[in-house]
């Protein structure tokens, strides 16, 4: 948890939620310009942790080929994501009905638990 960072090399992107997040949790992190860099930090044991969004980092522990790499604990700090359409765009209606639908009839949470939680051993 938040708890356990203090004393530990900790690396956030610079200009993100994340490295906000950290900064009003008052946990002293080293900034850098891309999630690359904190991935070579981590790979290169000049860091301990990387505190950014969940789903890319899930990402590259899956695909690194290092095994050793893992997610740990759970989310931190809730953050939704948008998807972005042409003004006008004829899908618009479409997608936010199927949105609803799938949080409505539980399958969002379905995919969350199989494809985000499961990795996380919850």
């Amino acid at each position: 948890g938040i708890e356990d960072l203090p004393g530990k090399k900790v690396i956030s992107v610079s200009g993100t939620t994340s490295a906000d997040y950290l900064r009003e949790q008052r946990i002293i992190f080293h900034g850098v310009e891309t999630i690359e860099e904190a991935y070579d930090l981590l790979e290169s044991e000049e860091a301990d942790a990387i505190i950014y969004d969940a789903p890319v980092l899930q990402y590259y522990a899956a695909t690194s080929n290092n095994p050793s790499l893992q997610l740990v604990g759970t989310p931190f700090n809730a953050e939704f994501y948008g998807m972005a359409l042409p003004p006008d765009s004829p899908y618009k209606e479409e997608l936010n009905k199927a949105i609803l639908e799938i949080i409505e009839n539980g399958t969002f949470e379905e995919l969350i638990n199989k494809w985000y939680l499961s990795d996380l051993g919850q």
